[in-house]
Protein backbone atom coordinates (compact mmCIF):
# COMPACT_ATOMS: atom_id res chain seq x y z
CA UNK A 1 0.00 0.00 0.00
CA UNK A 2 2.93 2.43 -0.08
CA UNK A 3 2.64 3.37 -3.18
CA UNK A 4 -0.57 5.17 -3.39
CA UNK A 5 -0.26 6.42 0.64
CA UNK A 6 3.12 8.16 -0.83
CA UNK A 7 0.62 9.10 -3.47
CA UNK A 8 -1.53 11.37 -1.18
CA UNK A 9 1.06 12.25 1.13
CA UNK A 10 2.97 13.92 -1.68
CA UNK A 11 0.11 15.86 -2.78
CA UNK A 12 -0.89 17.37 0.96
CA UNK A 13 2.80 18.33 0.77
CA UNK A 14 2.42 19.90 -2.78
CA UNK A 15 -0.80 21.90 -1.38
CA UNK A 16 1.30 22.99 2.08
CA UNK A 17 3.89 24.71 -0.90
CA UNK A 18 1.39 26.15 -3.16
CA UNK A 19 -0.34 27.40 -0.22
CA UNK A 20 2.81 29.82 0.73
CA UNK A 21 3.44 29.79 -3.42
CA UNK A 22 6.10 27.60 -3.64
CA UNK A 23 7.12 25.07 -6.81
CA UNK A 24 6.63 21.48 -6.55
CA UNK A 25 9.23 20.01 -9.07
CA UNK A 26 9.79 15.78 -9.35
CA UNK A 27 12.94 14.31 -9.66
CA UNK A 28 14.65 12.52 -12.44
CA UNK A 29 16.64 9.18 -11.68
CA UNK A 30 20.07 11.37 -11.29
CA UNK A 31 21.31 12.01 -7.51
CA UNK A 32 24.47 13.39 -7.05
CA UNK A 33 27.10 12.41 -4.74
CA UNK A 34 27.90 13.78 -1.20
CA UNK A 35 30.32 13.73 1.60
CA UNK A 36 29.11 11.09 4.40
CA UNK A 37 27.06 12.86 7.50
CA UNK A 38 25.86 16.07 7.66
CA UNK A 39 24.46 18.29 4.78
CA UNK A 40 26.93 21.79 4.86
CA UNK A 41 26.48 22.84 1.03
CA UNK A 42 23.31 23.36 -1.16
CA UNK A 43 20.34 24.22 -0.81
CA UNK A 44 19.83 22.66 2.00
CA UNK A 45 23.11 22.56 4.11
CA UNK A 46 22.68 23.03 7.83
CA UNK A 47 18.96 22.11 7.98
CA UNK A 48 18.00 20.71 10.73
CA UNK A 49 15.18 17.62 11.15
CA UNK A 50 13.03 17.81 14.07
CA UNK A 51 12.55 14.14 14.44
CA UNK A 52 13.94 10.81 14.58
CA UNK A 53 16.50 8.38 13.32
CA UNK A 54 13.73 5.35 15.05
CA UNK A 55 9.93 5.14 15.76
CA UNK A 56 9.67 7.89 17.73
CA UNK A 57 7.75 11.53 17.53
CA UNK A 58 9.77 13.27 19.94
CA UNK A 59 11.53 15.99 19.36
CA UNK A 60 15.02 15.64 18.81
CA UNK A 61 16.68 17.91 16.33
CA UNK A 62 19.67 16.79 14.31
CA UNK A 63 21.43 17.73 11.11
CA UNK A 64 20.18 16.42 7.74
CA UNK A 65 22.43 13.56 6.99
CA UNK A 66 22.75 11.81 4.25
CA UNK A 67 25.33 9.02 2.85
CA UNK A 68 25.45 8.90 -0.79
CA UNK A 69 26.52 4.93 -2.49
CA UNK A 70 26.39 5.66 -6.24
CA UNK A 71 27.22 2.07 -6.96
CA UNK A 72 23.81 0.79 -4.80
CA UNK A 73 22.20 3.56 -6.78
CA UNK A 74 23.64 1.87 -10.00
CA UNK A 75 22.48 -1.46 -9.30
CA UNK A 76 18.86 -0.57 -8.27
CA UNK A 77 18.42 1.69 -10.66
CA UNK A 78 19.51 0.32 -13.80
CA UNK A 79 17.75 0.79 -16.88
CA UNK A 80 17.03 -2.76 -16.89
CA UNK A 81 14.51 -2.71 -13.85
CA UNK A 82 13.16 0.67 -14.30
CA UNK A 83 11.87 -0.90 -18.03
CA UNK A 84 10.94 -3.61 -16.25
CA UNK A 85 8.81 -1.93 -13.74
CA UNK A 86 7.56 0.12 -17.03
CA UNK A 87 6.67 -2.89 -18.92
CA UNK A 88 4.71 -4.71 -15.99
CA UNK A 89 1.81 -6.24 -17.10
CA UNK A 90 -0.46 -5.42 -13.92
CA UNK A 91 -0.06 -3.54 -10.49
CA UNK A 92 0.63 -6.74 -8.68
CA UNK A 93 3.84 -7.66 -10.81
CA UNK A 94 4.90 -3.06 -11.50
CA UNK A 95 4.64 -2.76 -7.43
CA UNK A 96 7.15 -5.91 -7.04
CA UNK A 97 8.88 -4.71 -9.89
CA UNK A 98 9.26 -1.16 -7.94
CA UNK A 99 9.42 -2.74 -4.35
CA UNK A 100 12.62 -5.20 -5.19
CA UNK A 101 12.75 -8.74 -3.64
CA UNK A 102 14.43 -8.32 -0.21
CA UNK A 103 15.99 -5.65 1.83
CA UNK A 104 19.97 -6.97 0.94
CA UNK A 105 21.47 -5.62 -2.17
CA UNK A 106 20.89 -7.76 -4.37
CA UNK A 107 17.34 -7.73 -3.66
CA UNK A 108 16.70 -4.18 -4.07
CA UNK A 109 15.10 -2.04 -7.27
CA UNK A 110 13.87 1.48 -7.27
CA UNK A 111 12.13 1.76 -3.77
CA UNK A 112 14.67 0.98 -1.36
CA UNK A 113 17.51 1.50 -4.03
CA UNK A 114 16.17 5.54 -4.02
CA UNK A 115 16.38 5.31 -0.25
CA UNK A 116 19.36 3.36 0.80
CA UNK A 117 21.22 4.93 -1.89
CA UNK A 118 20.81 8.23 -0.40
CA UNK A 119 21.01 7.81 3.02
CA UNK A 120 23.42 4.64 3.23
CA UNK A 121 24.00 3.65 6.79
CA UNK A 122 23.82 7.15 8.79
CA UNK A 123 21.13 9.32 6.64
CA UNK A 124 18.00 10.42 7.13
CA UNK A 125 16.76 8.79 3.85
CA UNK A 126 17.39 5.33 4.91
CA UNK A 127 15.36 5.77 8.21
CA UNK A 128 11.61 4.99 7.40
CA UNK A 129 10.22 6.99 10.44
CA UNK A 130 12.22 10.57 9.69
CA UNK A 131 12.92 10.02 5.91
CA UNK A 132 10.58 12.70 5.38
CA UNK A 133 13.09 15.22 7.04
CA UNK A 134 15.12 14.83 4.33
CA UNK A 135 13.43 17.01 1.45
CA UNK A 136 14.85 14.58 -0.86
CA UNK A 137 12.12 12.29 0.24
CA UNK A 138 9.73 14.09 -1.78
CA UNK A 139 11.39 14.20 -4.80
CA UNK A 140 12.57 10.28 -4.58
CA UNK A 141 8.33 9.67 -4.00
CA UNK A 142 7.70 12.06 -6.97
CA UNK A 143 9.46 10.25 -9.26
CA UNK A 144 8.05 7.13 -8.44
CA UNK A 145 4.63 8.62 -9.20
CA UNK A 146 6.06 9.85 -12.30
CA UNK A 147 6.85 6.52 -13.02
CA UNK A 148 3.40 5.14 -11.70
CA UNK A 149 1.63 7.49 -13.42
CA UNK A 150 3.24 6.31 -16.89
CA UNK A 151 2.45 2.59 -16.30
CA UNK A 152 -1.23 3.20 -15.99
CA UNK A 153 -1.11 5.63 -19.19
CA UNK A 154 0.08 2.98 -21.45
CA UNK A 155 -2.90 0.99 -21.44
CA UNK A 156 -5.24 3.85 -19.17
CA UNK A 157 -8.75 2.41 -19.10
CA UNK A 158 -7.40 -1.25 -18.26
CA UNK A 159 -4.83 0.18 -15.63
CA UNK A 160 -6.66 3.46 -13.96
CA UNK A 161 -7.92 1.44 -10.76
CA UNK A 162 -5.99 -1.47 -11.24
CA UNK A 163 -4.54 -2.05 -7.81
CA UNK A 164 -3.11 -4.86 -5.02
CA UNK A 165 -1.30 -5.65 -2.32
CA UNK A 166 -1.32 -6.16 1.79
CA UNK A 167 -2.63 -3.24 4.02
CA UNK A 168 -0.19 -4.74 6.13
CA UNK A 169 3.63 -2.71 5.02
CA UNK A 170 5.75 -5.30 3.52
CA UNK A 171 3.86 -8.60 3.96
CA UNK A 172 2.66 -11.07 1.38
CA UNK A 173 4.07 -11.21 -1.16
CA UNK A 174 7.44 -8.97 0.00
CA UNK A 175 7.70 -11.09 3.25
CA UNK A 176 10.34 -8.24 3.71
CA UNK A 177 10.25 -9.44 7.77
CA UNK A 178 9.05 -13.02 7.61
CA UNK A 179 5.37 -14.42 6.61
CA UNK A 180 2.59 -13.13 9.10
CA UNK A 181 -0.86 -12.36 9.21
CA UNK A 182 -2.34 -9.82 6.10
CA UNK A 183 -5.15 -8.27 4.29
CA UNK A 184 -5.69 -7.71 1.05
CA UNK A 185 -6.22 -4.13 0.08
CA UNK A 186 -9.18 -2.89 -1.57
CA UNK A 187 -10.28 0.38 -3.70
CA UNK A 188 -12.71 1.49 -0.98
CA UNK A 189 -9.76 1.00 1.91
CA UNK A 190 -9.59 4.22 3.76
CA UNK A 191 -5.85 5.85 3.90
CA UNK A 192 -6.10 7.91 7.23
CA UNK A 193 -3.18 10.97 7.50
CA UNK A 194 -4.03 11.82 11.34
CA UNK A 195 -3.17 15.61 12.34
CA UNK A 196 -2.67 16.09 8.25
CA UNK A 197 -5.76 15.52 6.39
CA UNK A 198 -8.65 14.13 6.21
CA UNK A 199 -9.27 10.39 5.01
CA UNK A 200 -9.40 9.51 1.35
CA UNK A 201 -10.18 6.02 -0.08
CA UNK A 202 -7.86 4.58 -2.79
CA UNK A 203 -9.89 4.82 -5.78
CA UNK A 204 -10.21 8.23 -5.63
CA UNK A 205 -6.62 9.26 -5.10
CA UNK A 206 -5.90 6.52 -8.34
CA UNK A 207 -5.67 9.60 -11.01
CA UNK A 208 -3.74 12.32 -10.78
CA UNK A 209 -6.11 14.50 -12.52
CA UNK A 210 -8.69 13.62 -9.87
CA UNK A 211 -10.18 16.24 -7.91
CA UNK A 212 -8.47 16.13 -4.54
CA UNK A 213 -5.34 15.66 -6.44
CA UNK A 214 -4.73 17.74 -9.74
CA UNK A 215 -1.77 17.36 -11.20
CA UNK A 216 -0.10 15.89 -14.07
CA UNK A 217 3.08 15.02 -15.55
CA UNK A 218 4.41 16.60 -18.80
Amino acid sequence: MLAIFHKHFRSQFREGLVAVRKAYPHLTFQLLNRTPGCVTTGPFANRVVSMGLGASTEYTPHCLRRDMSPQLVSHAMSTQNINKAINSANFYDFNFNMQGTGLDVSGMTIHAGLHLGLGGQVGESSDMFSSPGDPAFWFIHGAMDQMWDKWQRKSWSQRKLDYSGPVEMFAYPFNFQGDFPYTNVTLDYQLAFPNFGANVKIRDVMDTAAPNLCYKYT
